[in-house]
């Protein structure tokens, strides 16, 4: 028979024994977890490591980016060891198949003011992938900034990149630019933004007018703004606009009255019902003394447009200005039942009206006046003359 003292003997060594168990047990299964992280560790060390540095040069770019100057010309020297580039191309050496890096370093590259840099590693970046479209945005701002239009363009058309926005890098370069001497003054950079705008949407007429007022009232080059209106018609040709404005350039600049009619017969073969065709020839040619022809374009104007008030009232203008009261008069009544809400219309009617001597017409047409423009002075004064 067993004695109690012999009992919690037996019982210390049983517990002991499930203790001693247990930690192995423990142990094997730290070993075993340990050698999973290993192997893990063994086979993605590469990509890890190479996010880790990568990510470590985004962050280093953002800082750079918040200190950045704001001008290209006042960038901050280079530091040895300085932790963009280092860590980026340690990414890349753990990674060799990791576009991101690639990415990272080409924009930075870009935004340094190295461009043929940058588009190396920004083609390094897209064979490795090519489907993200970011990388093609920069690369053609790479392209673009060296020079490479065409190039820039093909990876542009690869983006998702809209005209606006080169549209005001372009107008971000003249504000600089502007600010320099004018014997410093390089305009190449704004030019090739303003260029790559109307390119990549070449049926928008509004981007050839941003270039063409950009050589007109920047870089003071009318010959330039002339030919870019040109390309703006082979680029809408069912368009009167380019030839209007490039007839307005040829008139202003060099006072070219054929060149500038020959283009605004061209607009009105496009548009023959529009009536600002009719109006700038006929401004063209009383500035160049010929009020015969500027009679005849306006006569076509009339034919062209016969419920456009302002071409009666031109016309009606221009015989008055050569005494020929009775046409003018039939011309501003036309004017006045075209758009009898236009004060002027009426006023120049009553005008007429009176020096033909028809008081009684011109008086209606005074009090007509003040129905619309009670504060007129002129035609209030005129009326109470020919009441008394």
């Amino acid at each position: 028979m067993v004695s109690g003292l012999g009992m919690r003997a037996e019982l210390e060594r049983r517990r002991e024994r499930q203790v001693a168990r247990r930690r192995r047990g423990v142990r094997g299964s730290w070993l075993l977890l340990w050698g999973c992280v290993l192997l893990v560790g063994m086979a993605f060390a590469p990509d890890l490591t190479s996010l880790a540095y990568h990510n470590q040069g985004e962050v280093a770019r953002m800082k750079w980016e918040l200190v950045r100057p704001p001008t290209a010309d006042r960038r901050p020297p280079d530091e040895p060891g300085n932790a963009v580039p280092w860590a980026y191309q340690m990414a890349v050496a753990h990674d060799p198949g990791n576009f991101l890096p690639y990415l990272g370093y080409g924009q930075w590259l870009l935004r340094r003011g190295d461009p043929v840099q940058a588009a190396s590693w920004l083609e390094r970046a897209l064979a490795l992938n090519p489907t993200h479209r970011p990388a093609y945005f920069y690369l053609g701002l790479a392209y673009l900034e060296q020079g490479m239009l065409e190039q820039a363009l093909a990876q542009f058309r690869h983006s998702d990149v809209l005209p606006s926005y080169l549209v005001y890098r372009a107008w971000r370069h003249v504000e600089e630019t502007r600010e320099q001497g004018p014997e410093k003054r390089d305009w190449t950079a704004a030019e090739r933004y303003y260029r790559a705008a109307a390119l990549l949407r070449p049926d928008d007429l509004t981007l050839w007018g941003y270039l063409a007022d950009f050589y007109s009232f920047w870089a003071n080059d009318s010959e330039k703004a002339l030919t870019t209106w040109r390309e703006a018609a082979q680029a809408v040709p069912g368009s009167p606009a380019p030839h209007r404005r490039a007839a307005e350039l040829l008139w202003r600049q060099w006072k070219n009255t054929a060149g500038a009619i020959a283009e605004l017969e061209e607009a009105a073969r496009l548009a023959p019902g529009d009536a600002g065709v009719y109006l700038s020839a006929a401004d063209i040619l009383r500035g160049a003394r010929d009020e015969a022809t500027a009679e005849a374009w306006l006569r076509r104007g009339v034919d062209a447009a016969p419920g456009n008030g302002e071409v009666h009232f031109r016309l009606g203008e221009l015989y008055l200005s050569q005494g020929r009261a009775p046409q003018a008069i039939k011309e501003l009544l036309a004017a006045t039942a075209a758009a009898p809400e236009v004060v002027q219309y009426q006023a120049r009617l009553a005008q007429a009206l009176q020096t033909m001597g028809l008081t009684a017409e011109a008086i209606a047409a005074y009090q007509r006046v003040l129905e619309l423009a009670p504060d007129d002075a002129q035609a209030r004064k005129a009326l109470e003359e020919l009441t008394r």
